[in-house]
């Protein structure tokens, strides 16, 4: 799959994963306050980054240039780098969502984290994430088409 398509494809299902999980987080039990509106902190932590990467990818469906796909060596790495980021990402939320929600319910006494933990966790590994994909997203959506590929 293009590099292009993967960044597209992870940023929709990121963002869908959120809102889902943190708006419907009452249903299945996580420890969110609604009340104070925790889990639109979450949604406001998360998307921004995905949604420029969508803006990114739309720019480059609407311009009029066909570019190609880095290829050879340089190809490669930026797979590497893209696929690689997306997994330390996901890995990462999910094992601080699980660890956030076993400390709310009484399941993990040492080492438990509180909400301002967490989001800090999510946004570091957003931080980790944005770090190495938007200076890859920027390259492929890039509009100069005589660069060296």
């Amino acid at each position: 799959m293009s590099i292009r398509f993967s960044i597209i494809y992870f940023s929709l299902f990121l963002i869908l994963s959120a809102v889902v999980a943190f708006v419907t987080g009452p249903i299945w039990g996580f420890r969110l306050d609604y009340e104070k509106g925790e889990q639109i902190q979450l949604i406001q932590i998360i998307i921004p980054t995905f949604l420029a990467y969508l803006s990114a990818a739309i720019t480059y469906a609407t311009s009029r240039k066909t570019f190609r796909e880095p290829g050879g060596e340089r190809g490669r790495i930026l797979r590497v780098i893209t696929f690689g980021s997306i997994l330390i990402f996901v890995f990462g939320v999910v094992a601080a969502t699980v660890l956030f929600h076993l400390s709310g319910s009484g399941a993990i006494e040492n080492g438990s984290i509180s909400f301002s933990q967490y989001s800090s966790i999510i946004s570091v590994l957003l931080g980790i994430l944005a770090a190495t994909t938007t200076a890859i997203s920027t390259y492929v959506f890039s509009s100069d088409e005589d660069k060296e590929i």
